[in-house]
């Protein structure tokens, strides 16, 4: 696959200097719920860690999310099937509160926890690129 996710990583270059990238070992045995567990863990995280590193590596994952969902559904067949449906609400609102998310990191949350389509997780990234915004601006989102 040509991937562009694969032609960048967020601080460091280790992975890139494989020709077999990690992620990808990892999609084709176990899908895309790894991409989702790290955006998900990067989401969470980023405020008590890293800051806009761990933004942009959660954007990152769901870049290369995107990229496998079309790589694998092309045709424009629906991709909400691939969303992690067994997740129910109340475990995403408890998530979210217990983790005292932000509401637009829990709206990320809610949508990487499915059904998703390749636009919403466009419309996750776009919400990622508003909280580096904000932190860039002094700000608070």
């Amino acid at each position: 696959m040509n991937s562009q996710a694969n032609q960048r990583q967020i601080a460091g270059d280790h992975y890139k200097t494989s020709s077999v990238q990690t992620w990808d070992v990892i999609i084709d045995a176990y899908g895309p719920s790894f991409l989702i567990g790290n955006a998900v863990k990067y989401i969470t995280r980023w405020r008590a860690k890293s800051g806009t590193e761990d933004l942009r590596k959660a954007d990152h994952y769901i870049e290369k999310l995107q990229e496998w969902a079309i790589s694998n559904h092309a045709g424009g067949r629906n991709l909400v099937e691939w969303g992690a449906t067994s997740v129910p609400c109340s475990v995403i609102v408890a998530f979210c509160s217990a983790n005292k998310l932000w509401p637009l990191e829990r709206e990320i949350v809610e949508i990487l926890f499915g059904p998703w389509e390749v636009a919403h997780l466009t419309r996750a990234r776009g919400h990622i690129q508003c909280l580096i915004d904000t932190q860039h601006g002094g700000r608070h989102a």
